[in-house]
């Protein structure tokens, strides 16, 4: 057990594989990863240290629209600590997300720690019925049983196209395996999904426009949204700053009015 040891690892492969842990199944995570490990000490005490790099990253939130796409990060550890660096995510246009932050791996090699990052114009809402690009900080927050994405950000422009009912959903596909042998017992062990609860101040001062069937209002907005990735709630309020409503060829100017949100 004391007898000293040392190697050298490298890998390469889905980056899938890693963040579907930290990510509902709906996320679609992609990319590449890239590992090179060092091993020493001795059985009784190994010591690990090594680099892991991300490249091509890309994964979504379809309740928002997020795309983020062509993702970096350079990530140094030694044993069970991650430290991430040199953290760059794009949206589809010309926003982006910087930032770093420290992990340590828990159960099911889930990375247990905290990231922070800085947005700039980034598009935190892209949808057909809606779009938005925000400025400021933005936090990750994982446990082993749950993570937490927190923020404080400003709204540059949101625009409300179209009133949408409902909200996305994923298909689910039946699958029948054929041609299984009776006898052949399959274990599995998988970790289980992690919620990711959502503790984000979204302001904008103005430049909050509403413009569909016949409304074309600008507005601001104090709000909180609250709940989770897959099922978000939204509490605060909104100040009509100016605009109209047409009907029967006439329009109908607002002078003021709030709307008050509770989730």
């Amino acid at each position: 057990m004391n007898g000293v040891f040392k190697g050298e690892l490298t890998a390469f492969g889905d980056a899938a594989a890693l963040l579907g842990l930290v990510t509902p199944n709906s996320a679609k995570p992609g990319g590449t990863l890239e590992a090179d490990l060092r091993l020493s000490g001795t059985a009784a005490n190994p010591q690990m240290q090594g680099r892991v790099t991300g490249e091509d990253l890309r994964m979504e939130v379809p309740i928002l629209g997020t795309q983020m796409r062509g993702g970096r990060f350079t990530a140094n550890f030694t044993n069970d600590t991650l430290k991430v660096q040199d953290l760059f995510v794009s949206d589809a246009k010309d926003g982006t997300l910087t930032g770093g932050g420290e992990f340590t791996l828990g159960e099911f090699a889930r990375p247990i720690g905290q990231l922070d990052m800085t947005a700039t114009n980034f598009a935190l809402l892209d949808r057909r019925d809606y779009e938005g690009n925000v400025d400021g900080s933005i936090g990750f927050e994982s446990t082993q049983e749950r993570a937490a994405l927190t923020g404080d950000v400003t709204l540059n422009r949101v625009e409300v196209k179209e009133f949408v009912a409902g909200r996305v959903a994923v298909i689910e596909i039946p699958v029948e395996e054929i041609n299984k042998p009776e006898n052949l017992d399959e274990t599995v062990i998988k970790a289980p999904p992690v919620p990711i609860d959502l503790d984000i101040n979204l302001r904008a001062p103005r430049r909050i426009f509403v413009r569909s069937r016949g409304l074309d209002i600008e507005m601001s907005v104090d709000t909180k949204i609250k709940g989770t990735v897959t099922e978000p709630k939204l509490y605060g309020q909104a100040a009509v700053l100016r605009g109209g409503y047409k009907i029967a060829g006439k329009t109908l100017d607002f002078k003021d009015g709030d709307i008050v949100f509770d989730g």
